[in-house]
């Protein structure tokens, strides 16, 4: 999943491809849980921003708590064929 001690060290857009990649990795994930991994380093409205950033470039959804992964099934999680291209 995610090292908290790494995840210090990242930009944000470092924290929104890590957060991609442990959803993918999962496949799915309480954000609960993801949010208890990356409070160290975001406020739960940052966290919420990262999400909604995930959601609207189509690679995950949200039903309750509950984050699944919705891009590609492995591989990188920015590139041409994902939401995140040209971040």
């Amino acid at each position: 999943m995610i090292d908290q001690e790494n995840l210090r060290t990242l930009s944000p857009y470092g924290i929104i491809l890590a957060a991609a990649d442990a959803i993918r990795d999962l496949g799915s994930v309480p954000a609960c849980h993801l949010y208890a991994v990356m409070c160290g380093v975001l406020t739960i409205d940052r966290f919420e921003a990262v999400i909604c950033i995930l959601i609207d470039a189509g690679l995950g959804t949200r039903c309750g708590d509950l984050l699944r992964w919705g891009g590609p099934k492995g591989g990188a999680v920015c590139g041409p064929s994902t939401g995140l291209h040209g971040l």
